[in-house]
């Protein structure tokens, strides 16, 4: 696998899943086309609200098991609030005959290893060296450190939206079926997600912070700064959102799809929030 993957970080309902499908299409990237979830599969202990994990002390076994249990889930959850836009894509016997765990593996094999059964899965055989891989969990922020030691010439882009809007955008996707959402839970969600914001950088030397409002309001200028940051020929597929090569319609809380980028919605979080 390329040694310079690329991490996108950042809470629930920031623009996480716009930013990585707009470097989807890019030809250089192999782009991991829904949250991998990587550390909490492996049994660590995971701090993010909505992705908390405590270890059961797994064997190696029982976590490979956790692994493909995921694949399975990814290709039959119908979620179009969230992030599962792989349902039916994904070959659960090809990634199984691919990732097989090994007593001796780092994290770093089996982060490696699960990449690649990952692109097996998706029919597309082995990654090739020259393409970089992009994954983004939003439980990431929280292992940027340990990443970065995995991969010292990884980049980081920790995508941050305004709290208010972002607020009622978590608040509305956690309504879908379940009622109003414990403010206390996404309060916390925040609370991880900043800290890191903070935290992170002083650790890590390859991290960026992108605004999502500048995601939509200068596409082009941002995704071109995005582009050098990651050493990346600019790409006109940087300025379309695409999902395994085709064009993305968003996961909007507000029911709309888009083509392309718009603002439009930016500041439509006011007509929703309360003064309390």
């Amino acid at each position: 696998m390329n040694q310079q993957p690329i991490f996108i970080l950042g809470a629930h309902k920031s623009g996480t899943t716009l930013l990585r499908n707009l470097l989807s299409g890019h030809p250089d990237l192999f782009v991991v086309p829904f949250e991998s979830h990587f550390f909490p599969l492996s049994d660590k202990e995971v701090e993010y609200e909505y992705r908390k994990n405590k270890s059961k002390s797994l064997s190696v076994k029982e976590i490979e098991e956790e692994f493909k249990k995921n694949i399975k889930v990814q290709n039959e959850a119908v979620d179009p609030m969230g992030d599962t836009f792989v349902t039916g894509k994904l070959d659960s016997k090809k990634f199984d005959q691919a990732f097989n765990l090994s007593e001796t593996d780092s994290d770093k094999n089996r982060f490696e290893k699960y990449m690649n059964a990952i692109h097996e899965s998706l029919g597309l055989g082995e990654i090739p060296a020259n393409k970089k891989v992009v994954e983004k969990s939003v439980e990431n922020a929280e292992f940027a450190v340990e990443l970065s030691k995995m991969y010292p010439e990884a980049r980081f882009i920790h995508i941050v939206r305004n709290p208010y809007s972002n607020f009622v955008s978590l608040r509305k996707y956690k309504s879908i079926g379940v009622g109003y959402p414990l403010l206390n839970r996404m309060a916390r969600t925040f609370r991880n997600s900043f800290h890191f914001l903070s935290e992170n950088p002083k650790n890590i030397e390859h991290y960026k912070v992108v605004r999502y409002e500048d995601v939509l309001v200068d596409t082009e200028k941002t995704m071109k700064s995005i582009a050098n940051f990651l050493n990346l020929d600019f790409h006109e597929s940087l300025m379309q959102p695409s999902h395994l090569g085709e064009n993305w319609a968003g996961n909007s809380t507000r029911g709309k799809g888009f083509s392309g980028v718009s603002a439009a919605n930016l500041d439509k979080w006011q007509k929703d929030i309360e003064p309390i």
